[in-house]
């Protein structure tokens, strides 16, 4: 039962952060440029399903945790850089986007 108790308390946790990623992703501005909702670029591509492409769609990088990362602090191409985002915001964001 214990096992059982701790992934509730983990899956709500993981929740919780990934509705701070959405807030953030509105907050920051992400939401301006890109959908999360669809895959057609707005200013920058559509971000729904990213976690389950092959490529980034701009730089064409893996998806990865740490490419997703790298394309927020240093862009590839017009993108802000988002170099001053505390770790624990970029792990927020990286949560949101994974369950687009």
């Amino acid at each position: 039962m214990r096992g059982v108790s701790s992934f509730q308390i983990t899956a709500d946790l993981q929740e919780e952060v990934a509705r701070e990623g959405a807030r953030l992703f509105s907050e920051k501005g992400c939401a301006d440029c890109h959908y999360a909702d669809r895959t057609e670029t707005r200013i920058g591509p559509g971000l729904k399903e990213l976690f389950k492409r092959d490529k980034l769609p701009m730089s064409g990088r893996a998806v990865t945790e740490d490419n997703v990362r790298k394309q927020l602090k240093t862009p590839f191409r017009a993108m802000p850089s988002f170099a001053g985002l505390p770790e624990e915001e970029v792990k927020a964001l990286l949560v949101f986007l994974k369950t687009l």
